[in-house]
């Protein structure tokens, strides 16, 4: 059973340290390949590194209204890398839902990094799948999963409409136990969804 904490934060951080690949504190560019100009999403998220083994695991999503991932935005390069095989506790959420031992070097090298150092950590979504499609509009749930201790972990989770206003969300944390140790590794989690102008 989940233990849900209120999570109150005024900014957005999302498990990452500097801009690279897929994390970037700009606004990416929405166009898609198609040409059309799609709502960007930012995820921020307060990350605090913990010390240790077992822990620093985490991954950034967007999936579709019926819990489908449509693409990745970020994931630690331990647990892209395999490390599930050998700590299956690693992200197992995303694990799953990204069929991760499917998954291609280039697939993975265009999402994962290094485990940040702390402080706000910042994820666009730019309204496009894996493949760089602009998906249709409706609404999408955007998904940050922590390990922060061995089987320890905590989801957060924000539903929003592609076709609706501008809407900042401040997602509740669920954790899976009470275990207070790491417990803040995700100190918070933001998400403000611009539409296309």
């Amino acid at each position: 059973m989940l233990v849900s904490a209120a999570v109150c934060i005024g900014m957005i951080a999302a498990c990452g340290g500097t801009a690279s690949k897929s994390q970037t504190g700009a606004r990416a560019d929405s166009r898609s390949e198609a040409g059309k100009t799609s709502g960007i999403l930012e995820i921020t998220v307060d990350y605090k590194r913990q010390d240790g083994r077992g822990s620093n695991q985490y991954a950034v999503w967007v999936e579709d209204a019926v819990g489908n991932l449509v693409k990745t935005l970020y994931v630690t390069q331990f647990t892209a890398d395999g490390g599930y095989k050998k700590r299956p506790d690693c992200t197992p959420l995303w694990v799953t839902k990204a069929q991760a031992p499917s998954l291609s070097k280039e697939q993975i090298d265009a999402f994962s990094g290094a485990t940040p150092q702390t402080g706000l950590q910042v994820y666009t979504w730019d309204g496009t799948d894996q493949q760089g499609q602009e998906v249709a509009p409706g609404s999408y749930t955007f998904v940050v999963e922590a390990t922060y201790l061995g089987s320890h972990i905590v989801v957060f989770k924000g539903e929003f409409d592609r076709d609706h206003a501008e809407i900042t969300l401040t997602p509740e944390a669920e954790f899976n136990s009470d275990e207070p140790q790491n417990r803040d590794m995700i100190q918070g989690v933001t998400a403000r969804y611009i539409p296309a102008s």
